[in-house]
């Protein structure tokens, strides 16, 4: 099991790993964020994606969705990602 494996089945799992992976930014006009503030803003983003990320595997452990040393594979990686935030 692969981070790849997951995005492809949840649309939700590949937007906050894009977030994390390749600093994917929101459309800040959309948004209307205010340039000064746009860092915090997409910090806080990528805090909250990697809490996401990490509850997802959580619960696909749970349930028993992914085997346990996956999941413990896969929540290590996220933290290695969350260390370049």
């Amino acid at each position: 099991m692969t981070f790849d494996d997951l995005a492809a089945r949840s649309g939700s799992f590949a937007m906050h790993l894009a977030r994390l992976r390749d600093g994917r930014q929101p459309n800040w006009e959309v948004l209307e964020i205010p340039e000064a503030e746009r860092a915090q803003v997409f910090y806080v983003m990528q805090r909250e994606s990697l809490a996401a990320l990490i509850a997802y595997l959580d619960a696909l452990a749970d349930y028993l969705l992914i085997e346990l040393d996956d999941a413990e594979r896969l929540r290590i990686e996220v933290a290695e990602l969350g260390d370049r935030i």
